[in-house]
């Protein structure tokens, strides 16, 4: 067996590292797995707000993904539907919810580990 370690610098390079690891797993693509990562990051910095389910797929929490991801709009709505195609997103509009074994939070303390055993 082998143990890979990754380490995290940052809170935006833990939820990236995550959604690249995961994407196999949730089969996810390029902006899709972008825009997760963006939803992932700004829910767990309103970890704090009892609303934050319901703040995540706000308007302004959305410009300020376009704005990070460097996409429109219509282009987020259109990975987000392709998000909720996947499982990753439930629900309509401002009703929409991350699916919870999707969720993770951060800590400064993580690293992200793998272990490679021989079959």
């Amino acid at each position: 067996m082998k143990t890979v370690i990754i380490k995290i610098p940052s809170k935006d390079v833990f939820f990236r590292r995550y959604t690249e690891v995961m994407s196999g797993i949730m089969d996810v693509r390029g902006k899709e797995r972008e825009i997760l990562m963006w939803l992932l990051y700004y829910y767990d910095e309103m970890k704090n707000d009892q609303q934050r389910d319901e703040k995540i797929f706000s308007s302004n929490i959305r410009k300020m993904i376009c704005k990070n991801a460097g996409i429109s709009m219509a282009s987020l709505n259109n990975c987000i539907c392709s998000l909720r195609y996947r499982g990753i997103v439930s629900g309509t509009g401002h009703d929409s919810r991350i699916n919870t074994k999707y969720i993770v939070s951060y800590s400064d303390s993580y690293d992200i580990l793998f272990k490679l055993i021989k079959s």
